[in-house]
């Protein structure tokens, strides 16, 4: 029991580094150490981890507050309503949160201010 945990967290946490990587690598995929070598590589790889998993544990959670949990109210009780809203909730914020992330690296890329409705 315990080795299949391991094991499973292992998988998760080993997948959410590749998915990090590959996403970092962006053209330069067949040439890795190139872009590996650049001194902006590895502190924008650690933010996207942090990222990547706090979308997960949000997604998860609403999740669990929108098609887990019991509805006490009719109108709450379709599904089709408690999936919409469930989409709404775990998409809207992440991309939200990711445009401003999006938004701050285009800034310290170009060094001058570019206006947030370009990136909204």
């Amino acid at each position: 029991m315990i080795i299949k945990y391991i094991a499973k967290c292992f998988i998760i946490i080993f997948s959410l580094l590749m998915v990090a990587y590959v996403i970092n690598l962006t053209h330069l995929i067949f040439e890795p150490a190139e872009r590996m070598g650049a001194s902006s590589f590895w502190p924008v790889y650690h933010v996207t981890i942090i990222l990547i998993f706090g979308y997960a544990l949000w997604v998860n959670w609403m999740y669990n507050v929108t098609l887990e949990s019991a509805w006490k109210n009719e109108w709450l009780s379709r599904i089709y309503i408690r999936t919409m809203l469930y989409v709404l909730l775990a998409s809207v914020p992440v991309i939200f949160v990711h445009g401003l992330f999006v938004h701050a690296g285009v800034i310290l890329m170009w060094g001058s201010d570019v206006d947030i409705e370009l990136h909204v």
